[in-house]
């Protein structure tokens, strides 16, 4: 014991057995010949002997902080873990929705398929185009699909060549008739593999090509029918003159009689001619759909020079309103082909109107299409409505179709040229026509969101 400077050595049963300055400490040497641990204390060339036990506790406490630092290590080590694991998990979720959001929103629709060939997955777009809302056999072989019968052969023969070749790509081709509609999809499909390529299952996408088939017939029709235009241009201008001098010729050697009758073919002839000559500018109109660069446009001053060009057309009663937003914002694009599609419109609603009936032609400003889409986009908006006769229903289904007309004389082509230059520059055009009451067409053109801003601001 150490008490006030000094040392005190006990017996195992509390005696005192020497004192001594505390001015060093005594040499302690465990020793334990019996294999009974004891104590030998030296001091001042003396030995004292003592019997040492251990103590259960303490070494069991040392023991258990041991462990409890072990098992405190191995607890963080763990938790580390299980939080990477979970963030891993967040992270795989977060990309797991987005990729179902994108798969669902694509325009493009996808079908995914497991190894064994039963359907795992279809996006909105699928059953839009499969034409099914909600009766596609997930989880069973497709052959159960109640769709076209020459879709579901598609499909199944993409699988079936699937089965047979998964290192390429393979495609099908799908003309779908419905009353007097055609659709043509294009088919793709190929195996999925994971990492270690191995194989997962497969994926086929369907897209309606339509519309691009359709443009692609049109651009080829526009290089045809430009070289039939230039080819028919000349000609007709000499028939027009030589009709022109025959008519002089029949004044002068023909009496009244005969001069009449050869009046009446004559006129006959002049309208033929007439008639290939508007043909003529209709196929030149094409040559107008290629590719043209594109600026800043005045969609206001635009429709007041097409109404001037087709002023001459309007019968002289008719009434004519114009209603334009000067505020209306600049729209990117080509003037010149977007002046053909409003001498195209106007020059419909000239020819359907007759005196007393009227035109009105409106611009505005508004934010999303008619249907209430893309609700945050500002569209400069051309509205031309007339009070004539109106279309039939048969008519309304076909009119932008190229080479259909109701009239006629018609070419076919006026409307088709219109919605193929409002396409190209990334708007819509819609159109509501009662026979008896008149037609009204409205085109959208998307406007710069900043200068359409900065100009209605201003």
């Amino acid at each position: 014991l150490v008490e006030r400077g000094r040392f005190y050595i006990l017996s195992r049963d509390f005696h005192l057995l020497a004192s001594y300055e505390a001015k060093g400490a005594p040499h302690l040497v465990h020793v334990s010949p019996d294999q009974k641990p004891k104590l030998a204390i030296l001091h001042d060339k003396s030995y004292y002997l003592a019997a040492v036990q251990r103590n259960p506790v303490y070494y069991g406490f040392r023991a258990g902080l041991g462990l409890l630092g072990l098992l405190l290590i191995f607890g963080g080590v763990m938790l580390a873990e299980h939080r990477k694991r979970k963030r891993h998990e967040v992270l795989f979720l977060q990309q797991s929705v987005f990729r179902a959001w994108v798969l669902e929103n694509l325009d493009t629709g996808v079908l995914i398929f497991d190894s064994s060939g039963k359907l795992h997955s279809v996006n909105r777009k699928a059953r839009q185009l499969l034409g099914a809302a909600g009766d596609l056999p997930d989880g069973h072989q497709f052959d159960e699909a109640q769709i076209h019968p020459e879709l579901r052969q598609a499909i199944l023969s993409i699988l079936r060549r699937l089965e047979e070749d998964c290192s390429r790509a393979m495609e099908e081709s799908v003309r779908l008739e419905s009353g007097e509609e055609t659709r043509r999809l294009l088919l793709s499909g190929e195996c999925i593999h994971d990492e270690n390529n191995r194989i997962l299952g497969k994926a086929i996408s369907i897209r309606d090509v339509t519309e691009t088939l359709r443009s692609h017939e049109m651009l080829a029709w526009a290089k045809i029918a430009r070289q039939l235009a230039h080819e028919v241009k000349t000609p007709l201008a000499s028939m027009l003159l030589a009709a022109e001098k025959l008519r002089k010729m029949a004044g002068q050697l023909l009496d009244s009689e005969t001069r009449a009758k050869f009046e009446e073919y004559l006129q006959f002839v002049f309208d033929e001619i007439q008639h290939l000559r508007r043909l003529s500018e209709s196929m030149m109109q094409l040559t107008d759909l290629e590719a043209k660069p594109f600026q800043p446009v005045d969609l206001n001053r635009l429709l007041r020079e097409s109404l001037e060009r087709v002023r001459p057309l309007i019968p002289k009663n008719a009434q004519i309103h114009l209603e334009l937003d000067e505020k209306l914002p600049e729209v990117s694009g080509n003037p010149q082909q977007l002046g053909l599609a409003l001498n195209n419109l106007l020059k419909n609603a000239a020819e359907a109107v007759a005196d007393g009936d009227s035109i009105h032609i409106r611009t505005s400003l508004a934010y999303g299409l008619q249907d209430d889409s893309q609700s945050d986009q500002p569209f400069a908006v051309i509205e031309i409505s007339d009070s004539g006769k109106g279309m039939a229903p048969h008519v309304q289904e076909r009119i932008f179709e190229p080479y259909f007309s109701n009239r006629e004389r018609g070419t076919g082509l006026g409307l088709a040229i219109v919605k193929k230059i409002v396409a190209d520059h990334g708007g819509k055009i819609s159109f509501e026509s009662q026979e008896g009451v008149g037609t009204t067409f409205w085109i959208y053109l998307p406007v710069n969101r900043t200068r359409g801003a900065e100009q209605t601001n201003r």
